[in-house]
């Protein structure tokens, strides 16, 4: 990949999007461009990870192994810089998930110590990525809140509902994905699918969907917190 191609990517990243040309050029410079195969992984749970990757193109998902021995995706990246991880970096730690790669992916990579050294000479990104990271903990508690209390369809529209509101009303994604980040099986998922298709909340085929009315998925969400919290 070019500098000059790495300086775009850059620019799409929420972290990195503010930075003038000369310390894009700068960030650009220290990185590197890995391919990762589908299935390949790009750090696992668990085993040491050195680098720190924002995304190019290609698809991966994060997951936790459970003690049951099943795994739980909890994030499923789709946007061109985005960020990945792992946060573990900064904690000198191995990472706490595993990512895998559900496509073949390309990813830019910065070594930890040139990476935390560039956020010490840039407090505004640093502070941007805090900003990114809290709100992923925040998605993830409630995602973990989700698996263990409530039903398979409320998981799917709370799901479907935080993709909508991080990647707008088109998403690129299959009914396999969206079954591991539900914690279901790909059956399930359908027929709930295809009650939001009756209702023409959603439209999919072959990978992609749109939200038609994201007011009434809006409303479903809201409806199935509260029969949660009256079940609870």
């Amino acid at each position: 990949m070019l500098l000059t191609e790495k300086i775009a990517l850059l620019k799409k990243s929420p972290i990195f999007s503010a930075l003038g040309d000369r310390e894009a050029s700068d960030l650009g410079a220290m990185a590197f461009e890995r391919h990762i195969k589908r299935s390949q992984f790009l750090f696992r749970e668990g085993e040491s990870c050195e680098n720190f990757y924002i995304l190019a193109d290609g698809r991966l998902r994060t997951f936790l192994y459970s003690s049951l021995g099943r795994d739980v995706t909890l994030f499923t990246p789709l946007r061109s810089g985005e960020v990945l991880g792992p946060t573990s970096i900064f904690r000198n730690r191995p990472p706490s998930g595993s990512m895998q790669a559900a496509a073949a992916t390309r990813v830019l990579g910065f070594k930890k110590d040139e990476f935390i050294r560039f956020l010490t000479g840039h407090p505004a990104v640093m502070m941007e990525l805090i900003k990114v990271l809290a709100a992923r903990v925040s998605e993830l508690n409630r995602r973990l809140r989700d698996v263990a209390g409530e039903r398979v369809e409320q998981r799917l529209f709370h799901v479907i509902h935080t993709l909508y509101r991080r990647y707008g009303p088109r998403l690129q994604i299959t009914r396999h994905e969206l079954a591991e980040m539900v914690g279901a099986t790909r059956e399930t998922v359908i027929r709930s699918l295809s009650s939001l298709k009756r209702r023409k909340i959603i439209s999919s085929s072959r990978g992609r969907m749109t939200i038609l009315d994201a007011d009434r998925l809006k409303l479903l969400c809201e409806d199935a917190s509260e029969d949660g919290g009256a079940h609870s």
